[in-house]
């Protein structure tokens, strides 16, 4: 419940309807005499003026993806309205996870004090408590379980599956076309087929084209080939963990340009379905091994800020060594303890576990970084590879030092949008 209840506030109703749940979230919470101000295009409130709680305070809702992120951020934009004016409590209601920063946040500001609810606290309240359940009732927020009364949201309604990543893989003597299917809820294996089925003939419709010359080629016709790739959570698209392929092959296609066919007794309508037997317990691997956003940063951050610095102590040894004040054999043996434990940064990162979805941009950033920074001193190691001479050493040094700025910033500059 508590998922479908997040997905809801999260994208899958309107602006006011947000804002009459938290004002119901309110209410029930010690503010019982909201009176609503401000109105704007899309019939949601800017915001609530409180009165009557012994203290005047104004009250602000976000759905905003990042609502505490910079200056321009919608928590940033509202209080600076109301900072000094006299207001006795800034209230900040926001339907994202907003972390540490609801903590954070309420301590930089006091002028007027803060208070701060995100998503963590509305699906606590409308799952966990009886005012709460009766809200989503009245609300329209799907079914309650523990009453068994239906809600006003169809789910029904729903599309059951995303087809996206549509590749365009055509030749001189074929059209051909690779996807992903991503499902968006639990199906059978059945269904699974028929979702197949249907998506390869959207596909063999597809007049997406890479180039002109294949698009000169193609244009308007039929595709000749197309590949689907099924993935039943986005976890399992972020793995490359699909638990289907198919393909589909036109029988009027000239023999010379038929890929090879997979090999598989399921096949049906010309599709030949090809079922991933490991699926499961690849899918059970990486949940297990996927570290929450709180374990991830600390423990890429326990590598990158040493493995940083290890970088700078050996760009300062290459400056010495460009003025003459380090020789080549005092550069090689000043170095040597960086490179050993750099290396081993560098090869305890290779096992930090997998990061959550929200952290992936972080994650690419960290894994280019700490890479780059391994290559600084990998010409001083003797580890499965010959030394290279003093010249190829020094050259493959500077190489890395030039490129390592820039994802060093990509990874800092990741960090500052779960710390602002």
């Amino acid at each position: 419940m508590r998922d479908y209840t997040k997905w809801a506030l999260q994208g899958n109703i309107g602006w006011a309807e947000f804002e009459d749940i938290c004002s119901d979230y309110l209410f029930l919470n010690g503010y019982p005499s909201i009176r609503q101000v401000g109105r704007v295009g899309d019939g949601g409130r800017d915001a609530v003026v409180l009165r009557g709680h012994e203290e005047d305070a104004v009250f602000a809702f976000s759905m905003e993806d990042k609502p505490l992120a910079g200056s321009s951020g919608k928590f940033h934009t509202e209080y600076a309205k109301w900072r000094g004016s006299g207001i006795e409590r800034f209230v900040f209601v926001s339907n994202r996870d907003l972390g540490a920063g609801k903590i954070d946040v309420p301590k930089e500001f006091v002028d007027p004090p803060v208070e701060i609810h995100d998503i963590t606290d509305l699906v606590r309240f409308l799952d966990l408590t009886e005012e709460g359940r009766q809200v989503k009732l009245v609300r329209g927020l799907g079914d309650d379980t523990r009453t068994g009364t239906e809600s006003t949201l169809d789910l029904r309604a729903a599309t059951e599956y995303t087809l996206f990543n549509v590749t365009d893989l055509s030749h001189s003597g074929a059209k051909r076309y690779r996807a992903d299917v991503l499902l968006n809820r639990e199906v059978s294996k059945d269904r699974a087929r028929e979702i197949l089925r249907e998506a390869t003939d959207a596909v063999r419709q597809s007049d997406y084209h890479k180039s002109e010359v294949l698009r000169a080629r193609w244009a308007e016709r039929e595709a000749d080939v197309v590949w689907l790739f099924l993935f039943p959570s986005y976890d399992d698209l972020e793995h490359n963990n699909w638990a289907c392929r198919s393909q589909w092959i036109s029988a009027s296609l000239d023999d010379a340009f038929k890929p090879m066919q997979l090999v598989t007794q399921d096949e049906a309508a010309g599709i030949r379905f090809d079922w991933n037997d490991m699926y499961q317990a690849l899918a059970d691997h990486n949940v297990s091994h996927t570290l929450s956003k709180e374990a991830y940063l600390r423990e890429m951050l326990a590598l990158f800020e040493p493995a940083s610095e290890l970088v700078s102590d050996a760009e300062a040894l290459l400056e010495s060594y460009d003025q003459d004040e380090l020789s080549w054999a005092a550069l090689q043996e000043r170095i040597a303890p960086i490179e050993e434990r750099l290396s081993k940064l560098y090869f305890k990162s290779n096992d930090l576990g997998f990061a959550p979805l929200e952290c992936k941009e972080l994650d690419t950033a960290f894994e280019q970084a700490i890479a780059i920074g391994h290559n600084v001193v990998l010409p001083f190691s003797s580890f499965g590879r010959e030394k290279p001479s003093e010249k190829e050493a020094i050259r493959q040094m500077r190489q890395a030092l030039a490129g390592y700025p820039r994802h060093a910033r990509a990874v800092k500059s990741g960090l500052l949008e779960f710390r602002s």
